[in-house]
């Protein structure tokens, strides 16, 4: 294998490597979505966060299905939709378990977030004080 080609296939592995997880409410399904790697739906099989923060992804996400839905299903005539602030206050709980997702992930995960009010997904930054090195440097 030339330099070239040993270059391409490190980054390639490097890549590959690389994981990514939407905390994403869609109804009747799981709240996390694997967006690199195996692509899709995942279980909380698929991403590795503890039971306790599982339930709780599950439990915002049947709340949120019952908000969005309403009290007649999601294609009853005369529904509206959700009020603004019963959205907002749900849509922020999200927010926080996506940050809670994120501090559970080693660093080979990338998190972001679909917020519901902003209608697309957004980063979900890593809350980990930077590695002091020795020496300073």
């Amino acid at each position: 294998m030339s330099r070239d080609e040993v270059t391409a296939f490190s980054y390639r592995c490097r890549v590959a490597e690389r994981r990514v997880v939407k905390v994403m409410w869609d109804y009747e399904a799981f709240p996390h979505w694997v967006t690199a790697g195996r692509l899709g739906l995942a279980s909380s099989r698929g991403v590795p966060v503890s039971d306790d923060l599982t339930r709780q992804l599950q439990a915002w996400s049947d709340e949120l299905t019952s908000l969005m839905w309403g009290p007649n299903g999601p294609d009853a005539r005369g529904w509206e939709g959700p009020d603004p602030d019963d959205l907002a206050a749900v849509n922020a709980r999200g927010r926080a378990l996506a940050i809670l997702v994120r501090g559970e992930l080693d660093d080979s995960w990338d998190v972001t977030y679909f917020d519901e009010g902003l209608g697309e997904a957004v980063q979900v930054s890593s809350n980990r004080e930077p590695v002091r090195r020795r020496h300073h440097r």
